[in-house]
């Protein structure tokens, strides 16, 4: 298996490989200061002593160090493995076949039966396939088929519209009739394991880094070290972007991770911009509809060439929260460079979303009632008990009422809430709308 360890560039942080004295410098293995410009700029990362930063990347290597490096001190942080996805283990009844009655390849195919607990007759479970396959179905991956054969390797992958399922062809010669069998298979997934680690920055002030390396027998360790971060009480002229994306790409966002950055701004400009549908007749002319959008052009502060591509992929993700307020990008970046150096600016039209964001790291400050909604509108879970809580301690009287059609009554906010608990969807905007209005 190839040496796997990928640190993604939508991490807050930015790393570069530490590269070996044989391998010549690229964007990957030089930090902001050993540019191959002529005058190469260091780039720093301003955090805030508040700010709690988590990293994911990939590797295939079996032991993994975290360590934040500050002045004399190292501290080494705990590495959370968060999938599984090498020596995965799995065994189902299968059906198998003479495949087009040429005695060259095995037919294996799933409808239903049973999942055993790997190498054994020990039941642990049903399966329904119906004519899908699992997933070590993997061209190139070996496969045992009870009875027949192990360590088959598995060809090709086809559909068999006479018995409407996908089929896997293995390497073995078989002629006889159709039969059952427990098939199973140690396979890969992915060939190497997604991990995070936490660091609270609350620990340090002033400037340190992140040294990360991963190990293994009869490997080379890698190394990979991040750009230097100031972290401080306060950081004038720095704007706050937390940014993730709803789909897995080249971070697996279903762990819950969202990156942060505070960039330096240069300055901030409103740009008024609405869309207007008009119906023009001989005589008049008459507004159908009208939309007005508001836009901030960010003119953001030199920065190093990696720097600049993180910003970049930062406020193109899908959700991208400024200083708490939404917004989507609007346009194309405009980018100017320092000639001789690896400086740039960056300037980009962002459109508000009109989606205000509470930022909280843990969900477990004390939130106004109002602010742990808006937190949860951001796509957190909704914890009623929290709801009910933050409610008797925020609002002093529970005692305005509305007619609410649906649940037929005339009912308390904080009983609306309860209601909405026993199985109904949770409307937010319905929750703000009757919090703006009684309280």
């Amino acid at each position: 298996m190839s040496q796997i360890f990928e640190i993604s560039k939508a991490n807050s942080f930015r790393f570069s490989k530490i590269r070996n004295i044989s391998e010549l410098k690229n964007d990957n293995n030089t930090l902001s200061g050993e540019s191959l410009n002529l005058f190469p700029y260091i780039d720093i990362q301003r955090y805030l002593n508040t700010d709690i930063i988590t990293t994911q990347f990939k590797t295939n290597y079996a032991n993994q160090t975290a360590i934040l490096v500050t002045g004399d001190s190292k501290i080494a942080y705990d590495i959370v493995k968060k999938t599984t996805n090498i020596g995965r283990e799995k065994s189902y009844d299968a059906r198998y076949y003479n495949y087009k009655g040429g005695g060259v390849y095995t037919g294996v195919y799933f409808t239903f039966g049973n999942e055993y607990a790997y190498g054994t007759s020990t039941v642990i479970g049903s399966h329904s396939f119906n004519g899908e396959l699992p997933e070590f179905a993997i061209v190139g991956d070996k496969i045992d088929i009870a009875g027949l054969g192990n360590q088959l390797t598995i060809v090709r992958i086809i559909y068999d519209d006479i018995i409407d399922a996908k089929v896997m062809l293995v390497s073995n010669a078989y002629t006889g009739i159709d039969a059952t069998a427990i098939v199973k298979s140690q396979y890969n997934l992915l060939p190497y394991e997604v991990y995070e680690f936490t660091i609270d920055l609350s620990i340090t002030i002033g400037e340190c880094y992140v040294l990360l390396y991963v190990s293994d027998n009869y490997k080379r360790t890698l190394y990979a070290k991040s750009e230097i971060i100031d972290v401080q009480t306060e950081h004038p002229n720095a704007l706050e972007i937390v940014y993730y994306n709803d789909d897995n790409d080249d971070i697996l966002y279903s762990t819950g991770i969202k990156h942060k950055i505070r960039p330096l701004y240069n300055s901030i400009t409103t740009i008024p911009d609405n869309n207007n549908e008009i119906n023009l007749t001989d005589t008049t002319a008459v507004l159908i509809d009208s939309n007005i959008y508001d836009k901030n052009k960010f003119l953001f502060a030199e920065v190093g060439n990696e720097l600049l591509n993180k910003y970049k992929l930062a406020l193109s993700s899908n959700n991208v929260i400024i200083n708490q307020e939404g917004y989507v990008i609007g346009g194309a970046f405009s980018v100017e460079n320092f000639e001789n150096t690896n400086m740039y600016t960056l300037e980009a039209t962002m459109i508000k979303t009109n989606a205000n964001y509470y930022v909280d790291e843990t969900l477990n400050n004390a939130l106004s009632f109002k602010d742990r909604v808006l937190v949860m509108s951001g796509g957190a879970t909704v914890d009623f008990n929290c709801i009910l809580a933050d409610f008797d301690a925020d609002v002093k009287t529970e005692n305005d009422y509305y007619i609410d059609e649906d649940i037929e009554g005339y009912l308390s906010f904080k009983t609306r809430v309860l209601a909405m608990n026993g199985g109904a969807i949770v409307d937010i905007n319905c929750i703000l709308a009757d919090f703006n209005a009684y309280y």
